[in-house]
């Protein structure tokens, strides 16, 4: 596996070690968009980062508002695109829209959930995390009924809000 590969468990292990951390996910795409739905970015509480929501595209404030995101315990539904004033300015500029789930690990994303989620990629079993994001802020690991998504290695937001 490489570092790509490795975020929430990245994520894990600042958090475990006192510095804080969110996990922010790629959760829908549109259009041309620089990532895959999945794509995933952790970032320390001390401003620190591994992965990529965007190539770099709007890494900047992705991080800017996952340092936020972890201070005040709440998680962070962002929309990039280029309609956007914001994500123009800070240069998603392929024509596309993305949207990231920014989450701080412990006050949002449950560091056992975590650890759970780190232990199935580690063994190798299908696991699924859903969030709610309509609202009601509902997170749980699921093993299986998903299996059409297993077999296809595919992340996204289902049409009832979930992802």
């Amino acid at each position: 596996m490489d570092r790509f590969d490795q975020i929430p468990e990245i994520a894990l292990g600042w958090h475990r070690a006192g510095r804080g951390a969110a996990l922010a996910t790629v959760v829908e795409t549109w259009g041309s968009a620089p990532r895959r739905v999945g794509a995933q970015l952790a970032v320390s509480g001390e401003g620190e980062i591994e992965g990529s929501v965007s190539g770099g595209c709007v890494e900047g404030a992705v991080v800017a508002e996952a340092l936020e995101a972890i201070e005040e315990g709440e998680a962070r539904l962002l929309t990039f695109g280029v309609s956007d004033e914001d994500a123009f300015a800070v240069g998603l500029a392929c024509g596309g829209t993305i949207r990231v789930l920014v989450e701080p690990v412990g006050a949002v994303l449950p560091e056992a959930m975590l650890d759970e989620l780190v232990q199935h990629r580690t063994e190798r079993r299908p696991v699924a995390y859903v969030a709610d994001l309509e609202g009601h802020g509902g997170r749980r690991l699921v093993t299986d009924g998903f299996a059409e998504r297993f077999r296809m290695d595919r992340s996204g937001v289902e049409a009832d809000g979930r992802t």
